[in-house]
């Protein structure tokens, strides 16, 4: 499933499983996953690909609100693959010729390089770069269908909630894996917020873009909220 994903690493039905082998956290990328992979390996969950496993009874899911996904994962899109070329990430291979114009793209450069037409790109292919911006919806249609499905919201009380259900205690020292940590990746970000502040009719290109994803977030019951 998801062939441009799988091609750069992204596993469809992957996540932590419990030492039971019952209750599965699937990964959805920008949506706590590294965060929880950590909390829940220290309870002895440890990783897995979901259809690998018979006995799963319980899918846990975390869901976010698309936009805000959206501009977390394009900016970590862009300093993972398009800020440098050529190395692990970026599509240039070794086998491939390197020229002057595959320089390292910085912050200040990408803004300054920033158009109208890559601004229509961005918005245009919104979900189709990579695993950080594909719909939720997608990343967990069909996987395990006769599993029960508990779906958490990402927001402030996310971490409390968690805790609550699972029994885990909050830890010092997780993953947070935020892209705020990166300055770079940061610059960029908030560049994305600006820019959908200034022009707000851009927000709601991307609402609809990702229309499903709001619908699956209106339609499922968020454990812990009301």
């Amino acid at each position: 499933m998801i062939p441009a994903l799988i091609a750069r690493g992204f596993g469809y039905g992957s996540g932590v499983i419990d030492p039971e082998h019952g209750r599965f956290i699937v990964n959805i990328p920008k949506n706590a996953s590294s965060y929880m992979l950590d909390w829940a390996n220290r309870y002895g969950w440890a990783a897995a690909i979901a259809t690998d496993h018979v006995s799963i009874k319980e899918l846990i899911v975390i869901l976010r609100d698309p936009v805000d996904r959206w501009i977390s994962g394009i900016s970590q899109y862009i300093t993972t693959y398009i800020q440098s070329v050529h190395g692990p990430n970026g599509p240039v291979r070794d086998d491939m010729i390197i020229t002057e114009q595959d320089y390292y793209l910085s912050a200040d450069i990408f803004m300054a390089q920033y158009t109208d037409l890559t601004e229509r790109l961005f918005i245009d292919s919104a979900s189709r770069f990579d695993d950080h911006v594909w719909p939720q919806w997608e990343i967990i249609n069909g996987l395990l269908p006769g599993a029960k499905r508990t779906y958490f919201y990402l927001d402030s009380g996310f971490n409390q909630r968690v805790a609550r259900y699972l029994g885990f205690q909050d830890l010092p020292g997780l993953d947070r894996n935020q892209g705020s940590n990166n300055p770079e990746q940061r610059r960029i970000q908030q560049f994305f917020q600006n820019r959908l502040q200034t022009r707000p009719e851009l927000r709601q290109r991307l609402i609809k873009h990702y229309d499903q994803d709001y619908q699956l977030i209106s339609s499922v019951e968020f454990y812990g909220t009301t």
